[in-house]
């Protein structure tokens, strides 16, 4: 049998030799029980909470994937993983790759017999527990050091030093600091300081050049101006980052030397404050069309685009998605001016010469249509479903299987119902119905113009479907009803 051993340590109170450890235990069963290991994958000074940062525990998985071996030795269970969810998705995805997995230290059975799943979730539980009481202990450890103003770790912003834990000013750094702030408070753009800093020869504290994300951190860090904060946001939870705002933060005031002055600290802020509003009040490209348009070739939504040349010319078009993004549509882009006139000429036709007493009696023939589907029979073939479910449930057959299967009838069964009380509603106000349809297009006839088309396409046109030979097809719909009934399709040709 060949093999692989997956060895972790995290930081609490291990190191390296931690690893070694577990290596050589897993070495000395494996030897000892005919099994030949092929491969090693050790991940120091991770977490035993989450996988998805465990570069060999992922590497494990890929290799698991290609068979590259028959079983998985670990130290203990803890070892592969402190979460009961991570752990079982391990557990259950080796299962079916036919690949076993092996605590040196632990017995480790079949996940269907009741009593291992027991044993196996008690002991990974246990392991979750320890890493939150941990966890509430390394906070409240982490307070105390922050209600003093201490360093707690990571990187020291630029134009500080972190000496014995506390926050020294490196000249040469603050000077910088102080010309961004100043440059930025004088209206220059973040590319522009940039490029005016790079005389300083300046990199950030992890050795690398600053760039415009950098700039952004330093306009916005209140410990320039003297004031030490900690766990103002919420900002790890189970080595997660969260970003809810916390309802005990500490903040300290003058407690570490200051570079910045509150009043520029305060006018860098307004200035980014300003600059948000501007950006979310800024005009975008107004298209008429959007979320109407369908294509007819592959059925995506066709959405407005403009593209600027060389020269500065804009051009608006339509374009479909299917074709922008899954490459799998072949048609033209459409200029939008031409479709949206070609809209607008062809709704006012049509208001102008439709009859409102036709088009309501119409719609009420098509609901009446409509009520005489196969609504009941789905519905009878249902409940029959239903039936039998239950009754192989009552007869000692409880698969998820039919519990998910019972769900999705169920489902179907309360929309379908709810689709016959719509139409039997629609059916007794019919002759309301028809007085409605009737009223509104009455005043639309009246109203319509030019300048107001646009608010009409907005308000009843349900969907454009549109071809590549250029036929168009326009569904007008009346959103005071509760049918789904077109009004009317206008077929033209956009070409």
């Amino acid at each position: 049998m060949t093999g692989a051993i997956y060895t972790r340590y995290s930081t609490e109170l291990q190191t390296e030799n931690s690893t070694e450890t577990q290596v050589n235990a897993c070495l000395d069963f494996a030897s000892k029980n005919n099994i030949s290991i092929i491969k090693i994958y050790s991940d120091e000074e991770t977490t035993g909470v989450y996988t998805e940062n465990r570069k060999k525990y992922q590497d494990l998985l890929t290799d698991a994937n290609t068979h590259l071996f028959d079983c998985v030795l670990i130290y203990d269970i803890t070892r592969g993983s402190r979460n009961v969810v991570d752990w079982f998705e391990f557990r259950q995805r080796m299962k079916l790759l036919n690949i076993q997995v092996i605590s040196i230290n632990e017995k480790l059975g079949d996940l269907y017999d009741p009593n291992n799943f027991l044993t196996e979730l008690i002991t990974v539980g246990m392991g979750q527990h320890f890493v939150l009481q941990t966890r509430i202990k390394s906070i409240a450890g982490k307070r105390t050091k922050a209600q003093h103003g201490l360093f707690m770790g990571g990187y020291a912003p630029l134009g500080y030093d972190i000496i014995d834990q506390k926050y020294v000013i490196n000249e040469k750094e603050a000077t910088v600091v102080k010309e961004i702030y100043r440059l930025y408070n004088e209206g220059n753009t973040l590319r522009n300081i940039l490029k005016t800093i790079s005389k300083y020869n300046i990199v950030g504290k992890r050795g690398k050049p600053l760039k415009i994300t950098s700039l952004y951190s330093i306009l916005t860090n209140i410990r320039y101006t003297g004031t030490y904060v900690w766990m103002e946001n919420i900002c790890k939870e189970m080595h997660i980052y969260v970003g809810k705002k916390s309802n005990n933060p500490v903040i300290i005031e003058n407690i570490i030397p200051t570079i910045i002055d509150k009043n520029t600290f305060m006018l860098a802020q307004n200035r980014m404050k300003n600059k948000k509003i501007k950006g979310k009040n800024k005009c975008k490209n107004f298209y008429l069309l959007s979320n109407l348009i369908r294509c007819g070739e592959c059925g995506q939504i066709l959405y407005g685009i403009t593209k600027t040349n060389s020269k500065g010319i804009k051009t608006v078009s339509y374009i479909c998605s299917g074709k922008f993004k899954d490459h799998l549509c072949n048609l033209d882009n459409i200029p939008a001016t031409q479709l949206e006139n070609f809209v607008k000429e062809t709704i006012l036709q049509w208001i102008k010469t439709v009859e409102p007493t036709k088009i309501s009696s119409i719609i009420s023939q098509d609901i009446k249509s409509s009520n005489n589907d196969n609504s009941f029979s789905k519905l009878n073939k249902i409940n029959k479903e239903i039936t039998n479910i239950t009754n192989a449930i009552k007869n000692g057959i409880s698969y998820n299987e039919l519990m998910d299967e019972y769900n999705i009838l169920r489902e179907k069964k309360l929309k379908i119902e709810d689709e016959i009380k719509k139409k039997n509603a629609l059916m007794l106000n019919k002759k309301n119905l028809q007085n409605v349809i009737i009223s509104i297009l009455q005043t639309e006839k009246q109203n319509i113009n030019n300048n107001n088309v646009e608010q009409f396409i907005k308000k009843f046109i349900k969907e454009i479907v549109i071809y590549k030979d250029g036929a168009l097809e326009i569904v007008i719909g009346i959103p005071t009803t509760n049918s789904n009934a077109p009004v009317v399709n206008v077929i033209g040709c956009g070409s």
